[in-house]
């Protein structure tokens, strides 16, 4: 029996190898460098045909190379000329795991339509501050708003500071002009009547409807977190609020809320009632069919076991045709309810920042933002919060008796 064939030979060179992969056929390798995560060695290879001194000769070419991208802080991927298409697709493209699918969606819109071909095929380090002038200046000539010409900026800017921070592009800052900053909307504000005539209108629609009015304007939720609520996430008459559903592509998905911490919200007792209430006819309904309600199953449902959410989409879409009907200020969005409450709140004197906690406004100091810092006195301030809405509320209440009764 023959012996084995002997390996390939190779040569070492420090940081390099020359492999003979076949007569006249060379692999050269050059490491480069660990692996950031793994800190497995990361190396560069090029395939060589020629003689083995020839092959030698490549090898050292190869080193000088890479040493000479080691020292200069450029990676062997990174681009010398790229465009700024590329910066945004590839901005666009690293972003879809971490940004909110509307914030994703805008930012898109804003590529295919305010971003002319000619300025995405301009090199990034050709970019001046007139560049960014005569953008501005031809987007306002289109009819942008103020508010679109600053959606440009912003992704502009992200992109760009992407592409330097992690592909060693070529771009100064300090260039980035910046556009007129567009005129804050005023915050519409529901009045009691109005909230009053909305919530009677929405019991046409089943027992969830007026009760998700009255949760969003007790706890000042996104639409997404009042999706995501499970019948799990009240304990007595504290909520745990941790999720938020959102659409995206024809799909319902669950991710953590808009700043990424979850919080505790205190309900006030008439609301916790009406949870209750609306959990009794939820088992009522599903008596008959021999299954029982599960507690993770969702509260604002699009189906009876509760298995699937209702999409955030939808409370929007119903609130219009609510407003609508009642011709209710057609400026007043579903967020009013959100306004309400925060608004409530200040003119009662609470503290800014403990309302900006409750109802899951990003923090200063994000440590102070975990549900793990959620301490006794924090606890007390938000239960005083949930009472002196729920007052507010019994006004409301109050006022839909009157209507009620003409």
């Amino acid at each position: 029996m023959a012996p084995p064939a002997a390996p390939p030979p190779q040569r070492r060179y420090g940081i390099g190898s020359v492999e003979e992969i076949a007569p006249g056929s060379w692999r050269l390798r050059v490491y480069v460098g660990s692996h950031p995560v793994t800190g497995k060695p990361i190396q560069r290879s090029q395939r060589f045909r020629g003689t083995r001194p020839a092959a030698e000769k490549a090898l050292l070419k190869l080193r000088a190379k890479a040493e000479q991208e080691k020292h200069a802080g450029v990676r062997a991927t990174t681009p010398t000329k790229v465009t700024v298409a590329a910066v945004l697709d590839a901005h666009l493209a690293a972003s879809r795991n971490s940004l909110a699918p509307g914030t994703l969606a805008a930012y898109d819109s804003a590529r295919k339509l305010h971003v002319p071909e000619g300025f995405g095929k301009k090199r990034v380090d050709a970019l001046t501050s007139q560049s960014f002038r005569d953008l501005y200046a031809w987007l306002e000539e289109q009819g942008l708003s103020d508010a679109s010409i600053w959606k440009v900026y912003a992704l502009m800017s992200g992109a760009l500071t992407r592409a330097v921070r992690e592909h060693g592009v070529d771009f100064d800052s300090k260039l980035m002009v910046t556009p007129r900053k567009p005129t804050a909307r005023k915050r519409q504000m529901a009045t009691d009547e109005e909230l009053a005539r909305l919530l009677r209108a929405s019991a046409s629609l089943g027992d969830e409807w007026p009760f998700l009015l009255r949760l969003a304007c007790a706890t000042g939720m996104r639409r997404g977190e009042l999706v995501a609520l499970r019948w799990s996430s009240l304990d007595g008459h504290v909520l745990y609020v941790d999720a938020s559903v959102v659409a995206t592509e024809g799909l319902l998905l669950s991710k953590s809320t808009k700043t990424g911490h979850a919080r505790y919200v205190h309900i006030d007792d008439v609301t916790a009632e009406c949870w209750a209430s609306l959990h009794h006819a939820r088992n009522a309904l599903l008596a008959p069919k021999g299954v029982d309600l599960a507690r993770d199953s969702f509260v604002f449902a699009g189906v009876p076991d509760g298995s699937r959410p209702i999409r955030p989409d939808r409370i929007s879409k119903v609130w219009d045709a609510l407003r609508t009907d009642l011709s209710v200020n057609p400026k007043l969005e579903f967020r009013a309810l959100r306004n309400w409450h925060i608004s409530t709140l200040d003119a009662l004197g609470f503290d800014l920042a403990k309302i900006g906690r409750r109802v899951g406004h990003s923090q200063p100091n994000s440590a102070t933002a975990m549900t793990s810092h959620y301490s006794l006195a924090e606890q007390k301030v938000d239960a005083e919060m949930a009472v002196a809405v729920g007052v507010r509320l019994a006004q409301i209440d109050e006022v839909l008796v009157q209507l009620s009764s003409d």
